[in-house]
């Protein structure tokens, strides 16, 4: 990257310093690879921000010509006093250029709504559709014409509601299930050691792992369904969560409106040869206003005349009388049709106008000024929950300025990056703003408490006719014998299948990943100053990035179960043994920088340590916690050596000590979680709320993970076999009404965090799920079994098939640019010592 007063050098993705351009261009420049620093297969160019070097990108092109075809439309903004200067010289680095511009808010405040702040967005902002119904749809995709049973529970709580369970094989070895409840429809997954018996041991263990209501006890009293009726009701609940049909408010403001009673007396008519008139025949705005709202139309679908439309048509009139207009403008994003509903095209007063949009749960408005700020309080009902605001840049010609307003419930989803353009013809545009659109419809369904009721209702009743019809015996309701009874998918009816059912989705494999040591359990990983550092059954080895695998030098001898590298400090703590031999070890560590064999020192006390974790603060105060038995010591770094400061006794022995950035402690004992403050042993308890269903049982991956949503460290993400809660770090109580926060498919032994994305790492595969939202991303299959080594900010790295007569395969997981394609791929790096997982980046 070369930065040097106004001019800046555009680097290929595919970085060679003789390709590099330079272009003198103010308030931008450009990263010459993707935020994970590697190389990148894709041909192509993308720019950053100078000011956020690792930020959201800003522009990208598959091509020299795309790419300066971008800088024409940048320096065609204010302050741009020369055309620019391209060049195959290098400046110097070091210069600081101005920040962007910031923009003003497109929409005015409303009670209960946040408002995410205005600003431009790049046109291949690759925001992916959340929650994919390729992945999640597991009954009509798995289950379907598929060897399965389903198990009806009758009254399984105080509330005396009902939960259907359906059970399959999709290996040998691992159980598959949806749990339908009134409140959700969970999927997951569940490694056994036993061969398949029958589909009730099968329900049985999928309840001992996964309880929501304490069924465990229950298991007896599931009912088998066989008919094919049953099956059929669980499709049409399943399909419920992913509409396939929205209806959304489109509106037009003029530059001298602010408020929803003038903004719905707007009238466009599209045919050029009538005028533009309001609904009391008065002109609806500026010409050019008028121009650039037809285009913006043009832009999110395609006009179509209603009268005899036989496609989607959102309760809008389709007959010849045309009580709702003559014509719409209808667009298709991944699986869901989407009819909008144009205010300025809707005959009537304002007043029946804003009747029949009410009923809409997601809007848009174009406004003709983004001088102008709106308030839309008269087109929102109790269902609204998602609103964009869009409007033609003032400083940058051809662009559009966005903005996104949601329900406060209704918890974040993955929106538009902020960037500095985004040409307003661009198709990739349409795309971007309606995949945050229906990403914010799909969290309110499972977040915005209103949706979620009409859903949970919609539920518990097909529930109900379901306990009906079989214990009246209906057709297609038929039971089964108690050990269970596959269900009669022959009588089914034909489901039609996904459109790309036959790809994996969000789903990928890695088959072809190169290895990285020959028969090598690796334990730990980490990079610093240059070399790698990997622990393994032999000990503890480093070597250069650039060198081979041969040239790597042992520091410590012996089995390494885990370890941890202070950079600050220069470092290494780890625990020898692996296993149970680790539990029998002290906690040790060693100075990076000796020379020869590493000296190694022995912390006092520390024989049977269960777990360990390191902190550094921002003064400089190096702290390291130990768990021993059921107390805590507290080591400081003291004249180049760990000197005991403090211990905590406690009632419990800790399943699992981890710092949180503000020096406290999380613990996770086998009664629950606590942060406890390491010198005065204050404590309170997480998730202590009145309401039962705000614990969470306790398992052996139980963690907490801080996030960085509001702020930074401003929520903790507590995590107990399937599933994970969000909590306000401050208050230590649930963040949501609707909980859990995520549900995870398969029972995370780890968590990461990636950018905007939570990792769940169990033994079989990695699940990405978006922080603020809990929304699946995607998932990636890998040899097992899976450990986690180290993450370093940017990057996550993994230990694959790593096993006493296994080859090991060390992979990096990081974000993947924004302009490569939406797949998860693997390159091997410079060195071929790893193996690159790409996650499809969302940029929140």
């Amino acid at each position: 990257m070369h930065v040097c007063g106004s001019t800046v050098t555009l680097v290929p993705l595919h970085h060679k310093a003789e390709t590099a351009m330079c272009v003198d261009l103010r308030e931008y420049h450009v990263m010459p690879h993707d935020a994970a620093g590697a190389p990148v297969d894709s041909a192509g160019f993308m720019l950053r921000h100078p000011q956020n070097q690792n930020g959201d990108v800003l522009l990208s092109g598959r091509s020299e010509d795309e790419a300066k075809e971008w800088i024409r439309v940048l320096a065609a903004a204010p302050n741009q006093d020369q055309p620019p200067r391209i060049t195959t010289e290098a400046p110097a680095e070091g210069a600081a250029t101005p920040r962007s511009p910031q923009t003003s808010s497109l929409l005015l405040p409303l009670p209960g709504w946040v408002l995410d702040a205005a600003s431009h967005y790049p046109a291949d902002a690759n925001v992916l559709l959340e929650n994919n119904k390729l992945s999640l749809a597991w009954y009509r995709l798995h289950f379907a014409q598929t060897s399965h049973a389903n198990f009806l529970g009758e009254n399984v709580n105080e509330k005396g509601e009902h939960v259907v369970i359906s059970v399959m094989r999709s290996g040998e070895r691992r159980i598959r299930a949806i749990v339908w409840t009134t409140a959700s429809v969970t999927p997951l997954e569940i490694a056994t050691t036993k061969k398949f018996k029958s589909f009730k041991r099968d329900l049985k263990t999928v309840l001992l792992e996964f309880d929501p209501q304490g069924l465990g006890k229950k298991h007896s009293k599931f009912r088998n369904v066989t008919g094919s009726r049953v099956a059929n009701a669980l499709v049409r609940i399943e399909d419920a969560l992913f509409p396939r049909q929205l209806a959304v408010t489109v509106l037009f403001a003029r530059a001298d409106q602010q408020y929803s009673s003038q903004i719905l007396g707007n009238s466009v008519v599209l045919d050029s040869s009538n005028e533009d008139v309001d609904a009391q025949g008065d002109q609806t705005g500026s010409s050019d206003g008028i121009a650039a709202f037809k285009d913006f139309l043009s832009l999110l679908g395609t006009e179509v005349e209603l009268n005899g439309w036989d496609g989607y048509a959102g309760q809008l009139d389709t007959s010849a009388a045309a009580r709702t207009g003559k014509t719409s403008y209808f667009t298709t994003v991944g699986a869901t049709d989407i009819m909008f509903h144009v205010a300025p095209l809707i005959p009537g007063s304002q007043i029946r106008r804003a009747v029949r949009l009410k009923a809409n749960i997601a809007a848009i408005v174009f406004l003709e000024s983004a001088n102008t700020s709106v308030q839309l309080d008269l087109i929102m009902s109790s269902r609204t929950c998602t609103i964009l605001a869009v409007a033609p840049s003032p400083s940058v010609p051809g662009a559009y300025i966005c903005q996104t307003a949601r329900r406060r419930e209704a918890t974040g989803h993955s929106c538009l990056p902020s960037a500095t353009a985004y040409p307003a013809g661009h198709p990739s545009l349409a795309g971007a703003l309606l995949a945050s659109l229906v990403n914010g419809i799909h969290s309110a369904l499972r977040r915005f408490p209103v949706l979620v009721r009409e859903l949970s209702n919609v539920r518990r009743a097909v529930y109900e006719s379901l306990v009906m019809a079989v214990s009246t015996s209906s057709p297609g309701f038929e039971l089964g014998p108690s050990s269970g009874n596959p269900v009669d998918v022959a009588s089914m009816r034909v489901l039609a299948p996904i459109i790309g059912a036959n790809k994996s989705g969000a789903r990928g494999r890695a088959d072809d990943a190169c290895r990285f040591v020959q028969n090598v359990r690796i334990t730990g990983w980490d990079i610093w100053d240059n070399m790698v550092y990997f622990a393994d059954v032999r000990g503890l080895h480093t070597h250069n990035v650039l060198q081979s695998v041969s040239a790597s030098r042992t520091l410590v001898s012996g089995a390494i179960s885990s370890f941890r590298i202070v950079r600050s400090l220069g470092v290494v703590i780890f625990r020898g043994g692996v296993g149970k031999r680790a539990a029998k070890t002290s906690i040790q560590y060693a100075y990076l920088s000796s020379i020869g064999p590493a000296v190694t020192h022995t912390l006092d006390k520390t024989k049977s340590a269960t777990c360990f974790d390191m902190l550094v603060t921002k003064g400089g105060t190096a702290m390291l916690a130990v768990a021993v038995k059921s107390t805590i010591r507290i080591f400081e770094w003291v004249h180049g050596l760990f000197v005991l400061s403090t211990t905590l006794k406690l009632e419990q022995r800790p399943i699992r000590v981890s710092f949180f950035s503000s020096g406290r402690l999380s613990l996770v004992l086998p009664s629950g979680f606590i942060v406890i403050h390491p010198v005065t042993g204050k404590y309170c308890k997480l998730l202590a709320e009145p309401q039962a269903e705000d614990e969470i049982a306790i398992g052996d991956n139980a963690q907490t993970t801080e996030l960085d949503l509001d702020e930074p460290s401003s929520h903790v993400l507590i995590t107990s076999r399937f599933s994970s809660v969000l909590i306000d770090a401050d208050s230590g109580r649930s963040a949501h009404s609707i909980m859990p926060h995520i549900s995870w498919i398969r029972a995370p032994h780890r968590i990461a965090t990636l950018g905007p994305h939570v990792i769940g790492i169990s033994g079989a595969s990695i699940e990405v799920r978006l922080a603020c939202s809990g929304a699946f991303m995607q998932a990636t299959d890998l040899p097992q079994p899976i450990v986690a080594l180290v993450s370093t900010g940017d990057s996550l790295f993994l230990a694959s098939a790593s096993g006493k007569t296994k080859s090991a395969t060390v992979y990096q997981v990081y974000l993947a640019p924004t302009l490569l394609p939406i797949a998860t791929r693997l390159a091997p790096d410079v060195a071929g010592l790893i193996d690159h997982i790409c996650i499809d980046s969302v940029i929140a």
